[in-house]
């Protein structure tokens, strides 16, 4: 014990540090106001003003009538409702990322950790309820994340919701639901490597590189275009997203949460 007490000791300080310095993550923003001047944000609260009101614009909106919903997919096996159990909310509070911070709730994740024989039961009930009637509370914090560029250009910045230890654990319930729907249904391209296990992007690269290799082999010519869209993951339409879930037959109780989850976090 002795023996570490310097380590033990840096980790006390560094975690008291953390709690007590206060660093501002944002600095001033810059915005043309409507007569084209600029203005400075300088106050936390317009500084927050103006990042929501850019997020707000970012997202794809559209009607119903600017798309055709996709043709239902063959599944041999039906994507069945998910019923949530004590065991299963257990096993995933058993292993928790304790270094994570708290969510909205402000459950720190070893408090849960420590609890979680008392609270799995309670837990299971609420998430069954919260499928059962397709809506979810709202347990979410949307923080803005710099990318690159100029601090002081809204644009420059990305929203990230940080959801609540529990809200994961039940995402993570049924993330695994619809996966193993389509593992069963054999829904999944070839061509698909990440978010799958035993797959990964570098799975991918090795992939390709053999192809490149043998090409090159047999004389052939190599061309290569790397696409990146812009602002993939805030543009994905939501009204396109939950018609393609319906398109693979996922089971509409889970689609309902979804949909919610979606709306209203």
């Amino acid at each position: 014990m002795l023996s570490n007490i310097n380590q033990i000791l840096k980790k006390f300080w560094k975690y008291v540090n953390s709690k007590s310095k206060h660093t501002e993550k944002i600095g001033d923003i810059k915005l043309n106001d409507e007569q084209g001047k600029i203005v400075i944000c300088s106050l936390a609260e317009s500084k927050a003003d103006a990042l929501c009101k850019f997020f707000s614009t970012v997202f794809w909106n559209e009607i119903d009538e600017n798309y055709k919903p996709l043709r239902d997919r063959i599944c041999l096996k039906d994507c069945l409702p998910i019923s949530v159990t004590e065991e299963n909310v257990l096993e995933r509070l058993s292993k928790p990322n304790i270094n994570k911070s708290e969510g909205p709730d402000l459950l720190n994740p070893r408090v849960i950790y420590e609890i979680r024989h008392q609270i799995a039961y309670p837990l299971a009930k609420l998430f069954n309820k919260s499928l059962e009637i397709g809506k979810i509370p709202e347990c979410a914090n949307v923080c803005p994340i710099y990318k690159k560029g100029k601090k002081d250009d809204v644009s420059n910045y990305r929203p990230v919701s940080l959801t609540c230890i529990l809200c994961k654990i039940m995402e993570s319930i049924i993330r695994d639901r619809i996966m193993e729907h389509f593992v069963s249904n054999n829904l999944f391209t070839n061509r698909q490597f990440g978010f799958l296990k035993g797959r990964s992007t570098v799975t991918q690269l090795l992939q390709i590189l053999d192809d490149w290799t043998e090409a090159l082999e047999l004389g052939g010519r190599i061309d290569v275009i790397y696409t990146d869209f812009e602002k993939a993951f805030d543009k994905v339409p939501h009204k396109r997203l939950i018609s393609k879930l319906k398109a693979y037959k996922i089971h509409y109780s889970i689609i309902d949460w979804i949909n919610n989850f979606l709306t209203n976090i």
